[in-house]
């Protein structure tokens, strides 16, 4: 059975060494919001869901997205969730329209193909890391 990845895919900033999961800041450019579970450093600022948030320069941040692919019955996904218990949903990558019918895919909306599949159904899981725009480089502790 294949399992999913560790980090749920979304958007992260690594700042200061650590990686958060991230957004981007209403206010700034310049700037990456993070979000953590406790005050880990006195910039983090409490929410209205119990969660800390912080705007962190952008030069300071590595900002990053994680997406996870993979294939089932031979055809190319997207895992877009795996909340349901022994099931992944998909976004269908392919481009031949025939495949459609025969993988019993769903519209979820014009061009976009989903299907809930089973885990042990599913093949080649990987994770992707991709940079968004300018990132800091990575941040080394001084000893």
């Amino acid at each position: 059975m294949t399992q999913p990845p560790d980090l749920p895919d979304g958007q992260y900033a690594t700042w200061r060494g650590r990686t958060y999961p991230a957004g981007p800041s209403t206010t700034s450019s310049d700037l990456v919001v993070v979000y953590a579970p406790t005050q880990e450093d006195p910039v983090f600022r409490p929410t209205p869901d119990g969660e800390f948030r912080a705007e962190v320069p952008r030069a300071e941040a590595q900002v990053f997205v994680l997406e996870t692919t993979c294939r089932w019955r031979g055809e190319p996904f997207q895992v877009t969730y795996a909340k349901q218990p022994g099931r992944f949903g998909l976004t269908w990558m392919g481009t031949e329209p025939d495949q459609v019918t025969r993988l019993g895919l769903r519209e979820r909306e014009r061009g976009v193909w989903t299907v809930a599949a089973p885990r042990s159904e599913v093949t080649d899981l990987v994770q992707h890391r991709r940079a968004v725009g300018p990132t800091a480089p990575p941040h080394h502790e001084e000893t």
